[in-house]
């Protein structure tokens, strides 16, 4: 018995280095907002937006909300948000119905359009000129570099990733063919990481030239292809075949780090929320279910932690992890909010490298 004991240890330590890490800050704030998603978080702000009203910024620790802009059409307006993200001092929205971006101050106030009008998804900056914007219409070269202070596209990249099991690709809107959610992408100086989620390894594309530079990444313990299965449809969604969730929560680049945090779906035969019972959901999230593995820049495993495990509730709800972000190489904030949109926890975190 000590004999498998010892084998099976010796295999989860050979499968991950566990990182030391300490929790250095935990905020948790009550809201009357009703945030459907977090769009966009960094230190103390959190960005939502609930459709009848202007997107806000809630200052996690004071409580204090201020609104961004107006709802509506017209030049300094936006309807519904497709990103949000803060730069160099101004904040930023895509106009998701007009594809516009917006640039507006610390206050909300509007500054301008900034002249681009294919933002229907999430984009980042590169440097102050530089634009990655992320097509959600097409299978192939679905990420675009743009030039902002010259107004026009620079190149497109980006393959399509088939569905493993041929079988069952015929099933499948597309025949299975995926791009990649928002939180499974970043960009950073020269390049941009893509995790594929089909075959759990990741893409790195240098985005001056559009070519595949690398992939890499350890493969998880017990990974199993992301399994099919049948959606029943909804008011808004007819019947289908689909493939289980994306597990990756966030991806995040430092100057000296890829961040991956993902929840380990395929231990659980790739569950969603509201599979098991509330019960059986709760053990599950306080298991060691959400993972962050941490790779160096030049892609090399550095090591793993769990960093929120009985930290992800509020009594016996699960809170939804909506959003990650770094303050510099070593802290990461989590931030976290109920299904009904009307709490939101931070939890601050120095891992220890």
């Amino acid at each position: 018995m000590m004999f498998i004991i010892f084998l099976i240890i010796g295999c989860w330590k050979a499968d991950e280095k566990v990182i030391p890490y300490d929790i250095i800050d935990i905020k948790e704030i009550e809201s009357s907002y009703n945030s459907p998603w977090i769009y966009y978080a960094k230190g103390e702000k959190i960005y939502s937006f609930n459709i009848i009203k202007p997107i806000i910024v809630l200052n996690i620790s004071s409580g204090i909300t201020r609104e961004i802009g107006k709802l509506g059409f017209g030049p300094d307006r936006y309807k519904i948000p497709s990103w949000i993200t803060e730069y160099y001092g101004n904040i930023y929205v895509g106009d998701k119905t007009t594809g516009r971006l917006l640039i507006f101050d610390t206050l909300g106030n509007f500054i301008k359009d900034a002249g681009i009008h294919s933002i229907r998804e999430k984009f980042v900056f590169c440097n102050e000129t530089l634009l990655i914007i992320k097509n959600p219409t097409l299978i192939d070269n679905y990420f675009i570099l743009y030039d902002l202070k010259n107004d026009k596209q620079i190149i497109s990249f980006g393959n399509v990733i088939e569905y493993p099991i041929k079988k069952h690709r015929l099933k499948l809107t597309n025949e299975g063919k995926w791009q990649p959610y928002y939180t499974e992408w970043d960009a950073m100086d020269s390049i941009l990481v893509q995790y594929d989620y089909y075959n759990d390894k990741f893409i790195v594309y240098n985005i001056y030239n559009g070519k595949v530079i690398k992939r890499f990444g350890k493969k998880h313990n017990g990974w199993s292809v992301p399994r099919v299965i049948f959606f029943e449809g909804d008011k808004y969604h007819e019947k289908r075949f689909v493939v289980a969730m994306t597990p990756c929560r966030s991806l995040v680049i430092t100057n000296n780090y890829i961040y991956f945090i993902v929840m380990k779906l395929w231990k659980y035969k790739w569950f969603s929320r509201g599979f098991y019972s509330k019960h059986k959901e709760k053990k599950i999230f306080s298991s060691n279910f959400l993972l962050v593995d941490v790779y160096s820049r030049n892609y090399e495993y550095v090591g793993s932690f769990y960093p929120l495990n009985i930290h992800q509730f509020r009594g016996d709800e699960v809170l939804r992890l909506d959003f990650v972000s770094a303050e510099n190489d070593t802290i990461l904030n989590f931030y976290l909010q109920s299904n009904d949109g009307t709490f939101f926890k931070r939890v601050s975190v120095k891992v220890k490298l």
